[in-house]
């Protein structure tokens, strides 16, 4: 019976192969108690916007993987996301109780809005 090392002709400089590091970056996870929420954009993109496990606003996309919004959510509260011309607006509650949106063009806006600890936004467009 041939084996495949008598079939396989052996060479004394094998071709070595390339090992590169591929550094992976970990998105931010949702906090829990608390639920995402996912628009569907233009030409079958999406995006999803969540309070991350630090408290803050993070976004995740397909182009644009995790995002730190840098906007800090009351604990236990949930966002709330529509897509708009020019990308997506969120509503969401503030640590500071208020609602906030944050659009594309305007950046977070506070509206001066009180909100019932533990409540949610909605929003749509």
């Amino acid at each position: 019976m041939t084996s495949l090392s008598d079939t396989v002709p052996r060479h004394e400089a094998m071709p070595r192969l390339l090992v590169t590091t591929v550094h992976t970056v970990t998105p931010p996870t949702v906090k829990a108690g608390t639920s995402p929420s996912i628009a569907a954009g233009p030409n079958g993109t999406f995006e999803v916007a969540f309070a991350a496990n630090s408290g803050v606003l993070c976004t995740f996309s397909p182009a644009t993987y995790g995002v730190d919004r840098g906007y800090a959510m009351k604990a236990g509260t949930s966002t709330a996301i529509t897509a708009v011309s020019g990308g997506y607006e969120i509503a969401f509650q503030a640590n500071t109780t208020e609602l906030w949106i944050e659009n594309p063009s305007a950046g977070g806006v506070d509206w001066g809005s009180g909100m019932h600890s533990g409540s949610n936004p909605s929003i749509a467009y």
